[in-house]
């Protein structure tokens, strides 16, 4: 299935769910990234990607938690074993869900990722919705370690690209 067929199969999956497409672009590294997000309101309700890469060609699912400004700043500033050990459960819980888990924190920002790779030739609608499934699970899972932790409050704690 050539890239085209394949987000357009995607694109009529997810219209016959309860989903907002927030934003369709493309890199010179993807054929096309799709932001969606439940159309459900709920704290916990935040974006997650799609994407289809060019080299490997994998669709990637993949969520991200960034935390800017003087939030930042205040996350920077916690002692450097409560941070390992935060971070160490996120990517804990990743791998028993079986996704990646990316970490990265500099004075702008801080990154926490979660992704799921699928090839296409292994792509359903029943496997693209269970991959939802799983990362809005992890989703609730890093929002409640955030408040485990203390870091519920973030103001400036958003979810996207």
């Amino acid at each position: 299935m050539n890239p085209e067929e394949l987000k357009d199969k995607i694109l009529d999956w997810i219209a016959e769910k309860d989903f907002l497409i927030l934003k369709v672009t493309k890199t010179q590294r993807t054929h096309f990234i799709f932001v969606i997000k439940s159309k459900q309101r709920s704290i916990l309700n935040f974006p997650i990607n799609v994407a289809l890469s060019k080299k490997p060609e994998a669709l990637l699912l993949s969520l991200i938690s960034v935390i800017k400004g003087e939030d930042n700043k205040s996350f920077r500033g916690i002692d450097k074993k409560y941070m390992e050990k935060l971070v160490g459960e996120l990517a804990d819980r990743a791998r028993s869900s079986d996704l990646d888990f990316s970490f990265s924190s500099s004075n702008n920002e801080t990154r926490f990722r979660g992704i799921r790779t699928l090839f296409p030739h292994e792509l359903t609608r029943e496997v693209f919705f269970m991959e939802i499934s799983v990362l809005n699970e992890y989703r609730n899972y890093l929002h409640n370690t955030f408040k485990k932790y203390k870091l519920s409050k973030l103001k400036g704690t958003n979810y996207g690209i």
